[in-house]
């Protein structure tokens, strides 16, 4: 895909930011199929993790995943870097109940 045919539609980009995310049978976010001009942050990933593949101008910064992990597919070099530390894998969760 040319970066520069991305954001013809969605000229600014996508937030998904501060959200709560959970699915128990696939990907808690997948953008797939060339989903570009996203900006993913500081939400919390349930079950499912997050799944990148073919797409241009993402950001994914500060996001927390429990029981899940980040699966980048189809991953060029000429991606942009993901910066780090942009996810936080948790296995365990305590939760204090007032």
């Amino acid at each position: 895909m040319e970066p520069s045919l991305a954001t013809l539609d969605a000229i600014e980009p996508i937030v998904m930011r501060r959200n709560r995310f959970e699915c128990d049978h696939g990907w808690d976010v997948d953008l797939d199929d060339g989903a570009s001009n996203y900006v993913i942050e500081e939400n919390l990933k349930l079950s499912g993790a997050l799944k990148l593949r073919e797409g241009v101008h993402r950001v994914v910064r500060n996001n927390i995943l429990v029981n899940g992990s980040f699966h980048p597919h189809v991953w060029s070099r000429t991606r942009t870097p993901l910066p780090a530390p942009f996810v936080h894998p948790v296995r365990e969760v305590a939760f204090l109940v007032l």
